[in-house]
């Protein structure tokens, strides 16, 4: 969503890293995962990721979209 920015000590950060896997199957049946790595504004809610990684892929293969799978945790141990 946003290019890691620099943090100044003492300072909040303002995104944060977090790990995705999603999975959708197309028009025709034809099924697709992708993961990754995504740096997340403090305060983003998880259906404005949602959306904005479901963008792209409404771009490249069109409608109907089935979500089979998605998951999104903070990239952290």
């Amino acid at each position: 969503m946003t290019t890691p920015t620099r943090q100044t000590p003492g300072t909040a950060p303002q995104t944060v890293a977090h790990h995705y896997i999603i999975t959708i199957q197309v028009s025709g049946g034809t099924m697709t995962t992708s993961c990754g790595v995504i740096d997340v504004p403090v305060g983003a809610t998880r259906a404005v990721v949602f959306d904005f990684m479901m963008k792209p892929l409404v771009e490249q293969y069109g409608k109907p979209i089935v979500v089979m799978f998605f998951a999104l945790e903070p990239n952290a141990l």
